[in-house]
């Protein structure tokens, strides 16, 4: 990262814009896959976002780093959850929570199968911008 770099200052962003951002965050530190899912309706979050790590590690540094990330655009974690196991790790921004899997809690939680086909949105846009910035 460039110690010149600017970071937009999301502090008062729509849930969708700050979402995204933690989708672009995992991108370019290698998750697995990521998923951004609409909860429309829902009185918890209106946004998860689902990244998955290769291993304990992985999934603390993918967490650390879009903590630290949104920080930096002036949105912080409300709580934080299992990053002393490296098993899964949970980011409570309010309007969208960061989850972040490892192998064996993926295939245990099954998180996106609650979810519709139609909730879940495309992230095309997002690895389209982040080709176009390298």
């Amino acid at each position: 990262m460039n110690m010149f770099e600017t970071h937009p200052d999301l502090s008062d962003a729509p849930s969708l814009t700050v979402a995204k951002e933690a989708c672009r965050v995992l991108l370019q530190k290698l998750s697995e896959d990521v998923k951004l899912i609409a909860t429309e309706g829902s009185a918890l979050t209106d946004y998860y976002v689902v990244g998955y790590g290769r291993s304990s590690t992985h999934v603390r540094a993918l967490a650390n780093d879009t903590m630290d990330a949104l920080a930096a655009c002036g949105v912080y974690a409300r709580h934080r959850e299992g990053f002393e196991s490296g098993d899964w790790a949970l980011l409570d921004f309010g309007d969208v929570i960061v989850h972040v899997f490892g192998k064996e809690a993926a295939e245990f939680y099954r998180f996106e199968r609650l979810f519709k086909p139609e909730a879940f949105l495309p992230l095309a846009d997002l690895q389209e911008n982040d080709s176009k910035d390298e």
